[in-house]
């Protein structure tokens, strides 16, 4: 390490400071997180799913970088070049041995193939099943969505939106509503529609919950409201409120509806009102219960209303539309993603080698998911990811070696050395899975 003068402070000059305080690290909440991946086995999963393929000897193997980018992104440094000076760093050395360079890692993602996207989609689905076998829902509740990363035009797939007025990617992602589970999530062109290949995008995840046996509900936007999204959630037995988009047809209804309403005395006590149908497009091969919410914005003379196609029969239209508005906690999801786990800094050239760099993302946030919904107290659950690091993995410690024991000695006065001891307690109460 490079050793640094004492430099003074102006207000006063007694005090000093310098960077020679030993084998420090600003991380040691990491210790939990590994602790945790190792009772899932990740590290023992990402060796079968990702061999090594590349061809000479390497001083790394390909799953030890995959996991050194994840426990790096978890930490807060998604970038390849912070491996420079975190290869000093005591916690990070004690969890991977020797850190792999900046231009070793960059060397690798150059390298990403389309199977190893597939290893991680496998992977983030074997995880889900762990999680799983500790505790099964009976049910859950898929959010469906895209969002917009800008992005160099040098990029490929980093393609003109004209919605958005620049270049950039289209990403697909679907989270479950109950436990925050990122559920799946593809990185597309900047250009794509909403709904284009969001078959293949779905039908693994209804097949896979069928054979599970849990229940599905699903809930998106306009962008996915086509014929083809309502045949597949029914074929899966699926049920879903999917808002459509306004026409003619619908409007006629709204109007007969209102005109009628006008008749009575208590409309003018009445903001808003709810009403549904039975409504069969031209493309449909059969009709389906359509929700009418009508409202009347302030100081508008006519009604504006939102139409929404389900199959929820058990639901009354009220409960409905009050169960598609929780969709707004997938808003949350995203931004945790983009904000806490820099999901949007893609930064390699090749489409490909951005689409698997977007999955370790992608992977870094399930499970830290994962982590604070198993093994967090309920008061801290919620507890994003910046919080998390806040409070928890930015813990300083010194390392020190005691015979064949290195110890981690953190400040007596942490504040959350309670909460620090309960989770490690919790982490080593679940099942090990090899």
């Amino acid at each position: 390490m490079q050793k640094s003068k004492p430099v003074s402070f102006k207000f006063s000059s007694k005090v000093k400071i310098n960077f020679e305080g030993g084998r420090l690290s600003s991380d040691s909440g990491l210790l939990l997180i590994h602790e945790f991946c190792e009772q899932f086995g990740v590290q023992g999963r990402m060796k079968e799913l990702f061999p090594e393929n590349r061809e000479g000897s390497f001083k790394h193997s390909k799953s030890e970088i995959l996991y050194q980018e994840l426990i790096r992104i978890i930490a807060g440094y998604p970038s390849n070049n912070t491996a420079s000076f975190l290869q000093h760093d005591p916690v990070f050395q004690e969890i991977h041995g020797e850190i792999a360079s900046p231009s070793t890692c960059c060397r690798l993602e150059k390298e990403f193939t389309i199977e190893d996207l597939k290893a991680f989609q496998t992977l983030q689905t074997k995880l889900l099943e762990l999680a799983y076998e500790i505790e099964k829902p009976k049910d859950v509740i898929l959010d469906l969505d895209t969002t917009y990363d800008p992005a160099s035009p040098d990029m490929q797939g980093s393609n003109f939106n004209r919605h958005y007025g620049t270049t950039g990617f289209s990403p697909l992602i679907c989270t479950d509503s109950l436990t925050g589970d990122m559920i799946k999530a593809n990185l597309r062109p900047g250009n794509t529609h909403c709904s284009k290949k969001v078959m293949p995008f779905l039908t693994p995840i209804f097949e896979w919950y069928q054979k599970q046996n849990i229940a599905v509900k699903s809930r998106m936007d306009s962008a996915f409201a086509s014929p083809k999204i309502y045949r597949i959630c029914e074929q899966f037995n699926a049920k879903y409120i999917i808002r459509m988009r306004r026409n003619a047809v619908l409007k006629r209804k709204v109007d007969e509806f209102t005109r009628e309403m006008l008749t009575k005395e208590e409309w003018e006590k009445r903001e808003e009102i709810f009403t549904e149908i039975q409504y069969k497009a031209k493309s449909w091969k059969k009709s389906r219960r359509i929700l009418l919410h009508i409202y009347w914005p302030e100081g508008e003379l006519f009604p504006q209303y939102a139409p929404f196609v389900t199959n929820l029969e058990e639901y009354d239209i009220e409960t409905c539309i009050k169960f598609y508005r929780g969709r707004a906690k997938m808003e949350r999801d995203i931004d945790e993603s983009k904000n806490g786990f820099s999901s949007d800094h893609l930064s390699q050239q090749s489409f490909t080698s951005n689409q698997v760099r977007y999955q370790i993302f992608i992977m870094a946030q399930l499970i830290v998911n994962l982590f604070r919904r198993f093994t967090f107290p309920e008061k801290q659950r919620p507890w994003l990811i910046q919080t998390i690091r806040q409070f928890l993995t930015k813990v300083a410690s010194k390392a020190v070696k005691n015979g064949r024991d290195v110890i981690f000695k953190c400040a007596s006065c942490c504040p959350h050395q309670d909460l620090f001891l309960k989770i490690l307690e919790n982490i080593q109460s679940l099942p090990r899975f090899g």
